[in-house]
């Protein structure tokens, strides 16, 4: 499996059909209008979802997997860290850089360097 970058945490559900609200980590919401699948680590431990939908809501995002349909299990994906695969990143420019590319001194991070 390649490498999974975190776009959003879930932070509560909402509704009675199994939606819940993530608060994006990404520059732009529109970062979700292209996303299918979905994994979420939760606990040491990472599942794969289909997206059904996602729609803005404020600040947060909406979301329903297609996996997931009722309140109860929606609450139980509550602060996990939703994912996708690093090359579904869209490309930046010239130098910008996603978050998880910056070491703690601030340098950008070089995958190639050991």
């Amino acid at each position: 499996m390649s490498s999974l970058v975190s776009i959003g945490r879930i932070v509560k559900s909402r509704g009675v059909k199994g939606e819940f609200i993530v608060l994006p980590l990404t520059f732009s919401p529109e970062r979700f209008d292209d996303v299918s699948r979905v994994h979420i680590k939760l606990d040491d431990e990472i599942k794969e979802f289909t997206l059904e939908y996602s729609k803005p809501y404020g600040r947060t995002i909406i979301m329903k997997l297609l996996e997931i349909n009722s309140p109860e299990e929606a609450t139980s994906l509550r602060g996990g860290q939703l994912m996708v695969p690093e090359e579904e990143s869209p490309p930046l420019p010239e130098d910008v850089y996603y978050y998880y590319q910056i070491n703690w001194r601030g340098e950008r991070y070089n995958r190639d360097r050991q």
